[in-house]
């Protein structure tokens, strides 16, 4: 089972394209995309990277961020269904879940805030997501991170949150991928087993960061490749064992 993520991609059409052509080229067709949210403000972006999921043929299933278009925005606000469908494309709802390639994911789409905002949730409704799962989650697809694992926005400071902790400590899926802090792709192993990855991000304000990229191989042991794409493709393998 072959998984890429990626997350973040703010209208850079030209980056998802390049990356989908990197990764078919250089490392394998994958099975599964994993998309960590923020597609960007406009509608064309989204219609664009469906049309390239048709044009590769490849699957993808999404949550949503903080940085979306409007026509995800009226999807969201409607409130009407738990996943917005567009081609290969399915964008999953606040603690909605889809079983995919035998992975059954769970999404924690948008980012913590007051409510005052679309894409807001707050803790207790994450908590009310935990407490609600009947089935075992084998892929929890967040866009914020957990407190504290892969989280350093800045030396010395933590940006994930609290109670993204809290259900992975509680669920403890095979999987927990996540981007939002434009930091560079990386996976940790966590003690009970749990495999976290940053998927970095394909758009950066900092010139310095190049997009990034994980490629996740999924058998008898989880194999791990954080990649950064410069003039050439750049991969870190991690290797975990199940």
């Amino acid at each position: 089972m072959k998984v890429l993520i990626i997350s973040d991609l703010h209208d850079q059409l030209s980056v998802a394209r390049r990356v989908f052509e990197v990764a078919l080229s250089e490392l394998s067709k994958p099975d599964l995309v994993l998309f960590c949210g923020d597609f960007g403000s406009k509608n064309a972006t989204l219609r664009g990277f469906a049309a390239l999921l048709e044009e590769f043929s490849l699957t993808c299933v999404a949550c949503y961020g903080n940085h979306e278009c409007p026509l995800i925005r009226d999807w969201v606000k409607q409130g009407i269904s738990k996943e917005l469908a567009l081609g290969r494309l399915s964008i999953l709802s606040l603690g909605a879940t889809k079983e995919v390639c035998g992975l059954r994911i769970l999404a924690i789409s948008g980012n913590r805030g007051s409510g005052r905002k679309w894409t807001h949730w707050r803790d207790q409704q994450v908590r009310e997501v935990i407490n609600s799962l009947a089935q075992t989650t084998d892929v929890v697809l967040s866009h914020e991170m957990p407190y504290e694992i892969l989280d350093e926005c800045v030396p010395g400071k933590h940006c994930g949150q609290r109670v993204l902790r809290e259900l992975v400590e509680r669920v403890r899926p095979l999987l927990f991928v996540g981007g939002h802090l434009h930091l560079r792709p990386a996976a940790e192993r966590l003690a009970h087993g749990t495999v976290v990855i940053h998927a970095g991000a394909l758009s950066h304000l900092d010139p310095r960061m190049r997009p990034g990229f994980v490629f996740v191989e999924l058998d008898h042991e989880i194999k791990v490749r954080c990649c950064e794409l410069g003039k050439e493709l750049e991969v870190r393998t991690l290797v975990f064992t199940r």
